[in-house]
């Protein structure tokens, strides 16, 4: 019925607009073209798409099919407008009928929705079921105006951003790749459709604030259609409404309707359909479409007798929740394909997940990045200034060394092939040893990145800024090049004819000149674009570790062509090759540092550390394929996700109590 809705007719259902008039494309900004506008908005619909509904909705339903909810319209949830003079034209359009789909409410509420339901009642399924029908609509639309549905993550919302359009812009650049004149854009143009999960998430203390933010949004965006999630009890809490048109509710699963499902399932759920017939105290528990999930994980191909012995201790859902955790956890298993360890303990396991549960909940995440971690994972101050002068920490012994070799090999070919005088001599050895020094204190810039973790994409040039300042360019190549000269003037012209002389003299001012020049134009027109999208785990690491090596490989290349020819004039062909090759290592160093490097640098000590302090493995990618496999996480485009925010508030609940996480392992069946 749902594709052949949209097939009839992809902007209304029973005669409601799903959006109202698109913005035109007169008010498009200047630096905006219409090919650009529609390639970025396609490339956002393929985007959450791929996240939320290939990578969140299609697995999080059951083998078993579709479990169909009841929605019914919930009076008195909104803050509407003619409340009292006008009725609801949900309740009106509605009255008796309790299969309404999100769709249908969405249209009858004039795309200003409110989803209500407890914890685990699926309410987030029927908000992705509602988002992957207005991505098809939006993909088939002629309208390339036409508002895009994007699914945000209230949980990272915060008072510090002074409206919902600031934040959405972040978040679209951040989470969904979008560049930022488009996520400006559209996020103040009504040419999105935001459908907000996670309102429960928002921290108590902000929670009025964030309604007030939703609410000054819909003032201020008539026509932008907007979906809110959130728990019924966390909702009633707060003394502020969202300012909708209507309000459904998703309601628990009655018992008729879950032993249906159970009968509908075969064999193999037999023995749980005769473990509820005669336990009241299970039946209450799985009329969640989470927690029956769990069951059927739990107790699939048991007999009614195993499942009544093992349920004989369940009081409530995190009763459940153990018994889950301890049975996936303590199943044999073979790494091979995840680790080249033999295979993750139990203990280890849960205490790894709880921490990144609790870590993911302070953060304000829904989505695990292993690329995104941020040095604020680790709690200890002194731990984040350790990652925050890894870069520093990692160039300085190297160029250290590099920088004495480089010494001691030049002076002692100038003094074998020159002798020079003690004056010269004087001049040159400070000249050598004062040189350390000064890239001690160079190298100390990288720490000027402080403690942001930001992946790159790759690079792109703009000769604007170089063009702007090329007065200033010539004058610094000038002034380098002409102290250069007087430099080797100094040490090589009083035991070389004037001819020669003035060749290393040229030689010398020329190739500073050069590289003066092209460093601070590489400074200024080179920009780095930001990984802000992994498509899959590590994707975003891996293009910053491109980025740093194609550049660093290439300024070593100039460099050290430059610097060869320099040295064999000055101590011959033979003798330069290792001066030349000691140069290009440094400045390799130094570019790879520049563009990527100092991010990995970042990157691989935060996770040293981490692991060095027991909260996870270091084997990131590994040990959270793990947990996709026992169903405790699961793949969302480029990161993981838990299997439900209420897994994720349980597993957080357990973090620090080691008493409580050996009492759930003892637990398991399989032990």
């Amino acid at each position: 019925m749902r594709d052949a809705a949209i097939e009839g007719n992809v902007t209304q259902i029973g005669h409601v607009h799903l959006h109202g008039p698109s913005p035109s494309l007169a008010h498009m900004p200047p630096e905006v073209t219409p090919q650009d506008h529609s390639r970025a908005r396609n490339k956002l619909i393929k985007e959450v798409q791929r996240t939320w509904v290939s990578g969140v909705l299609r697995k999080s339903l059951p083998p078993s099919g579709v479990i169909d909810l009841e929605l019914r319209p919930e009076c008195g949830a909104v803050e509407h407008r003619w409340e009292g003079l006008v009725e609801d034209n949900l309740n009106s359009t509605t009255a008796g009928k309790f299969d309404l789909t999100p769709e249908a409410a969405y249209a009858s509420a004039g795309n200003r929705l409110l989803i209500l339901g407890e914890a685990g009642s699926g309410k987030t399924t029927k908000l992705l079921q509602l988002a992957e029908y207005l991505l098809e609509a939006a993909r088939r639309s002629p309208d390339p105006m036409e508002p895009i549905p994007v699914i945000f993550h209230l949980s990272s919302w915060k008072e510090d951003y002074p409206n919902l359009e600031s934040w959405m812009a972040d978040e679209l650049h951040r989470r969904y790749g979008v560049a930022a004149k488009f996520a400006e854009w559209w996020s103040t143009a009504d040419l999105l459709a935001p459908l907000l999960d996670g309102l429960d998430e928002v921290h108590p203390a902000q929670r009025t604030a964030c309604i007030k933010a939703i609410n000054s949004f819909l003032d201020d965006h008539g026509q932008s259609g907007v979906a809110i999630c959130c728990r019924s009890t966390d909702y009633r809490g707060v003394h502020r409404k969202v300012r909708l048109n209507s309000a459904i509710r998703v309601h628990k699963l009655k018992v008729r309707e879950v032993r249906e499902y159970l009968e509908r399932a075969g064999e193999q759920l037999s023995g749980l359909l005769s473990a509820i017939n005669g336990d009241k105290k299970l039946q209450k528990l799985i009329q969640s479409p989470l927690m029956l999930n769990i069951a059927i994980s739990v107790y699939s191909g048991k007999t009614a007798q195993e499942i009544e012995l093992r349920t004989a201790s369940i009081r409530h859902r995190s009763d459940l929740f153990a018994t889950y955790l301890a049975i996936m956890l303590t199943r044999p298993t073979s790494l091979r394909r995840y680790s080249k360890r033999r295979r993750y303990s139990p203990e280890e396991s849960l205490h790894w997940l709880s921490w990144l549960a609790s870590t993911m909940k302070t953060q304000g995440h829904s989505i695990f990045y292993i690329d995104w971690m941020q040095t604020e994972w680790l709690p200890e101050k002194r731990d984040q200034i350790r990652v925050a002068t890894a870069a520093s920490g990692y160039l300085q012994p190297r160029i250290t060394l590099a920088t004495i070799t480089f010494i001691l090999y030049v002076s002692s070919s100038l003094w074998s092939k020159y002798q020079p005088d003690a004056a010269n001599a004087i001049a040159t050895d400070v000249l050598l040893l004062i040189s350390p020094v000064c890239v001690y204190f160079w190298v100390r810039r990288f720490n000027s990145g402080g403690m942001y973790i930001q992946p790159l994409q790759g690079l792109s040039w703009d000769w604007k800024p170089v063009r702007d300042s090329l007065r200033t360019i010539v004058r610094g190549a000038l002034r380098n090049g002409l102290l250069a000269a007087a430099l080797t003037m100094s040490t090589v012209a009083t035991k070389n004819s004037w001819p020669k002389a003035m060749l290393l003299f040229g030689i010398a001012g020329t190739q500073v000149m050069a590289l003066g020049a092209v460093t601070k134009a590489l400074d200024l027109g080179l920009t780095e674009k930001l990984d802000v999208r992994p498509v899959e785990p590590g994707a975003a690491l891996r293009s910053t570790d491109r980025t740093a090596f194609r550049f660093g490989l290439a300024v070593a290349l100039v460099v050290g062509e430059m610097s060869y020819l320099y040295f064999a004039f000055m101590i011959g062909w033979v003798q330069a090759i290792i001066p030349t090759l000691i140069a290009a290592y440094t400045v390799y160093l130094i570019g790879m540092m520049m563009h990527g490097g100092a991010v990995l640098a970042r990157h691989k000590r935060l996770r040293v550390l981490i692991a060095r302090r027991g909260y996870f493995p270091r084997d990131f990618e590994a040990f959270l394929e793990f947990s996709a496999s026992r169903v405790i996480m699961r793949r969302a485009g480029g990161g993981y996700v838990f299997i439900h925010s209420y897994m994720q508030d349980y597993l957080a609940s357990l973090w620090g109590d080691d008493e409580t996480q050996t009492a759930i392992l003892k637990s398991s069946p399989l032990r």
